[in-house]
């Protein structure tokens, strides 16, 4: 009691912190962090599945897998698309990541939010196969609505993570380092679109997409998980639940999960700074798809027949100017 009422003020530990002391502190109880895991190392692998997923968003805007209708090459060239429905396919993409936000946001009150990113990632590599196999507008369609449903986990899941085990003083520098990471994905894939699609047809990159996901999927259902500190009332439990093989100890009824899911939504839209903070970021949004999507297609309007040496400079842009992302972040700490 002595040493509750000395530490009643004091801030929570830290991840690593609380098992120490819990060993410490409760006869028999042991330390149940995974072996694999430290805070920094958990960065590392949120950083690379943020990297995986946005890879995509290059690819299918880079010239030499979106194409031209005109010339025969690329999407537009074999399916012969529309400017409607080669808009479509960032859309639909849009569609499933927003959908699937809502979905994935709600299942980490029931599941282990770390299988389910792991979920989330397989559900991202299988949908890159169907793009790479596509035979028609509409399949390759299909594919993008799931391929953004499977983004959703990671967009949704991985920030919670990184707040709950960065160090205080350092949070803000660890979040610009994970959020460097989807942009310099983005401008990746333009390069790597831009030179695989031209010289070896524009569905091997969706192939090696999936291909170099294996891995990361594997690792993420391999290994034992950790549990989102912040989605648990109860800390400890929070902690000690690790025994989940794929998805989670604490399933819900799925009418649980949609009388829950609505009265989130309806919180949400009476509050102002979100509601606020939504509109404002909409709009903002809504350019950087038009200018990341169509911008390679414009800019090779004034350097035709040249259209990997345009993927190049306009995927090397973002990765000149990238580094602003931790040293903002470093000017915020200060």
């Amino acid at each position: 009691m002595k040493l509750a009422s000395n530490h009643s003020n004091a801030e929570p530990p830290e991840r690593s912190e609380y098992r120490t002391l819990t060993a410490s502190a409760s006869e028999g109880t042991v330390n149940t962090d995974p072996a694999w895991y430290t805070p920094a190392r958990l960065l590392i692998a949120f950083c690379v599945v943020s990297f995986l997923v946005f890879l995509d968003r290059g690819i299918i805007a880079s010239n030499g897998v979106n194409g031209d209708k005109e010339s025969k090459t690329g999407i537009q060239g074999e399916f012969q698309l529309s400017k409607f429905q080669d808009g479509v396919l960032p859309a639909a993409f849009m569609i499933g990541l927003l959908i699937a936000s809502l979905v994935f946001s709600e299942l980490c009150k029931h599941y282990n939010a770390f299988r389910l990113i792991g979920w989330g990632m397989a559900i991202f590599m299988i949908s890159s196969v169907g793009c790479g196999f596509a035979n028609s507008f509409w399949t390759l369609l299909v594919c993008r609505i799931i391929m953004g449903a499977g983004e959703a986990s990671i967009i949704n899941l991985t920030g919670p993570f990184i707040d709950d085990v960065a160090p205080p003083s350092q949070k803000t520098l660890w979040f610009g380092i994970l959020y460097l990471f989807p942009t310099v994905g983005i401008a990746v894939g333009y390069i790597f679109g831009g030179v695989i699609g031209a010289s070896m047809g524009w569905r091997m990159p969706f192939l090696i997409q999936a291909a170099v996901c294996v891995p990361v999927v594997l690792w993420l259902f391999m290994v034992q998980p950790i549990s989102l500190r912040t989605m648990h009332d109860d800390e400890e439990e929070a902690h000690t639940d690790l025994s989940a093989p794929l998805l989670g100890s604490e399933a819900a009824p799925p009418a649980a999960v949609v009388n829950s899911l609505w009265g989130d939504i309806c919180i949400l839209c009476r509050h102002p700074v979100f509601l606020y903070s939504s509109l404002g970021y909409c709009p903002v949004q809504g350019a950087f798809g038009v200018y990341s999507y169509f911008g390679p297609q414009v800019i090779l309007l004034w350097s035709p027949g040249d259209s990997a040496l345009v993927l190049r400079g306009f995927g090397f842009g973002p990765l000149v100017i990238n580094p602003q992302h931790p040293l903002c972040s470093m000017l915020l700490r200060e």
